[in-house]
């Protein structure tokens, strides 16, 4: 295994097998490219500008650090622990935030997937191209925001979440949903959703609810799921 860390600060540094960065408080790691089994951890407050993650390549993004301008490829990872995730892409590959980290305007294509977990949140998300983008989220009102772009095939999967309805009016979308005896709801603001199109909620396979957008005019009663 090879440890490399910054301090000094790094640039342009490719992380293949067995190659770790560790960027620490005041180090600064910019165009970092982590390939298979490569990894960049960010700790005690270190930052990394513009790093491309790989397929099997990871950033793990540990407490009081900050990840900028990210793109995490299909087969790859981003971790996000008590951090501040801003900017990332998310192309086919997945990011994790949880234990109150933060992920600030991510955008998802590529059939990806930004995981919200915990008490962690995330503001702003926009769905670009093609494919079935995802967010999951364990607690709804922690998708913040706007979210931009939502076409069909897009949705965002309530995690252990049942009893769900939705309803839309103007750029807002009203969840509703219960937790053990307590009736709930949260909103979500829209921007630039696909036209003709109206959202349902369908059970996600796995005890939780997926919001999704599908074509056609709104029907005039609410989708229910329980």
């Amino acid at each position: 295994m090879t440890i490399i860390t910054a301090p000094p600060d790094r640039d342009g540094l490719v992380l293949d097998q067995g190659d770790v960065l560790v960027v620490e408080n005041h180090g600064l790691a910019t165009n970092t490219v982590v390939n298979m089994g490569g990894r960049l951890d960010l700790v005690g407050g270190g930052v990394s500008d513009h790093a491309i993650i790989n397929a099997a390549g990871a950033e793990r993004v540990n407490p009081f650090s900050t990840s900028n301008d990210s793109v995490i490829n299909r087969g790859g990872r981003e971790y996000v622990d008590r951090g501040v995730s801003n900017g990332t892409h998310i192309v086919g590959g997945v990011e994790i935030v949880d234990f109150k980290g933060h992920a600030n305007d991510t955008t998802i294509s590529g059939s990806g997937r930004l995981d919200i977990l915990g008490t962690s949140d995330a503001t702003n998300v926009t769905f670009a191209g093609q494919g079935r983008n995802s967010v999951q989220i364990e607690v709804p009102a922690n998708l913040k925001g706007t979210i931009s772009g939502w076409h069909v095939g897009d949705f965002v999967d309530l995690l252990d979440i049942r009893d769900v309805s939705v309803s839309e009016s103007g750029n807002v979308l009203t969840v509703k949903y219960r937790e053990g005896r307590e009736d709930l709801q949260t909103t979500y603001t829209l921007a630039n959703q696909q036209s003709d199109t109206h959202f349902v909620v369908r059970p996600d396979g796995h005890n939780g609810t997926d919001i999704v957008l599908v074509a056609g005019a709104q029907p005039h009663h609410h989708e229910f799921f329980f």
